[in-house]
């Protein structure tokens, strides 16, 4: 799924910056300090991205679901009253 490849994409991202402040011997510790402050704000941003994209999606769902649902009370509405005086229902469409 491209979403799971995208977060695969950012972590390894993430965790190149990570070993960069773990290689350098030379970089001073306020840098070091400030690049890994900086991993865990973006991954914390990510986080909530991915918590709001699957809230998101299950309301889109269950939109989805209501408006199946009420498609169909309509249509059984429809083949009742249809019943009742001796006509065909018109089709699902």
């Amino acid at each position: 799924m491209m979403a799971d490849e995208n977060k695969d994409g950012v972590e390894r991202v993430v965790a190149s910056l990570v070993g960069v402040t773990e290689k350098s011997g030379n970089l001073r510790n306020d840098l070091r300090k400030d690049i890994l402050e900086a991993v865990s704000s973006l991954r914390n941003y990510f986080v909530q991205v991915e918590t709001e994209l699957e809230a998101e999606t299950a309301a889109y769902k269950e939109l989805e679901r209501e408006a199946r649902e009420s498609k169909e009370g309509i249509q059984r509405l429809s083949c009742t009253e249809c019943n009742k005086m001796g006509q065909v229902a018109p089709s699902p469409n």
